[in-house]
C-alpha cells in the first residue's frame, strides 16, 4: 500500500509539474505575442505617417523640379546667371534626397512589419503545438498510471475451494514467482490425524 501510495503521489507530481510548465509557456507565448502586436501597431502608424510625409514631399519635389526646369530655360536664354540656376538645382536635389530618405524608411518599416506579423503567426503555431504536445504527454501519463495500477493488482485464485492456512505473504510484500503463499485445505476434505498414545489410552479416543 505504501509503495502504491508513493507511485500515485509521483504521478500527481509529474502531472502538476507538466501543467505548471504548460502555464508558464502559455504566459510566455502570450507576452511575446502582446509585445509583437504592440510593435505591429506602432509600425502601422509609422507607415501611415510616412505615407503622408511622402505625399507632401512628392509635391515639394515636383515644385522644385518645375522651378529648376524654368530657370534652366532662362539660363539658356541668358536671363538667369549660373549662380541663380545652381540654387534651384540644389533645391531640387535636396527635396529629391528627402523624398528618397522617406521612401527608404517606409520600405524598411514595411519589411519589419511583415517580419513581425510572420513572427506573430509563428507564435500562434508554436502555442498550438505546445498545447498538443502537453495534451499528448498528459494522456500518456494517464495511461501509464492506469497500466501501473493494473500491474499492481493481481488476483490469485486457488485451484480448489477450501480454507487458506499457513499464509506466508504480507500486504505489499514482493515475492518470487515460484514462492508458496499459502496452503489450501479443500472444503470437502477430511482431516487425518496421527496420534501417538499408549495401548491403555486407546479406549478413550473418540472420533
Amino acid at each position: 500500500k505504501e509503495r502504491k501510495h508513493r507511485c500515485g503521489l509521483y504521478d500527481r507530481c509529474r502531472r502538476e509539474l507538466l501543467i505548471r510548465e504548460e502555464r508558464v509557456q502559455a504566459d510566455q507565448f502570450s507576452e511575446r505575442r502582446r509585445a509583437l502586436e504592440q510593435r505591429n501597431q506602432f509600425m502601422i502608424a509609422e507607415i501611415a505617417r510616412l505615407d503622408q510625409e511622402i505625399e507632401l514631399q512628392q509635391t515639394r519635389v515636383r515644385n522644385a523640379e518645375r522651378m529648376f526646369s524654368k530657370y534652366r530655360i532662362l539660363n539658356t536664354s541668358g536671363y538667369v546667371s549660373e549662380f541663380h540656376l545652381a540654387q534651384y538645382e540644389n533645391e531640387y536635389a535636396d527635396q529629391l534626397a528627402r523624398y528618397q530618405v522617406l521612401a527608404r524608411s517606409k520600405l524598411v518599416t514595411t519589411r519589419d512589419l511583415a517580419q513581425s506579423e510572420h513572427e506573430s503567426r509563428q507564435i500562434i503555431g508554436q502555442r498550438e503545438l505546445s498545447e498538443a504536445q502537453a495534451a499528448r504527454t498528459l494522456a500518456a501519463l494517464g495511461q501509464e498510471a492506469i497500466e501501473h495500477r493494473a500491474r499492481s493488482r493481481f488476483q490469485i485464485v486457488a485451484p480448489v475451494t477450501g480454507v487458506a492456512t499457513a499464509i506466508t505473504g504480507q500486504p505489499g510484500q514482493s515475492v518470487a514467482a515460484s514462492a508458496s503463499l499459502a496452503t489450501i485445505i479443500p472444503q470437502e476434505a477430511g482431516i487425518e490425524a496421527h496420534l501417538l498414545a499408549s495401548s491403555k489410552a486407546i479406549g478413550f479416543v473418540e472420533t
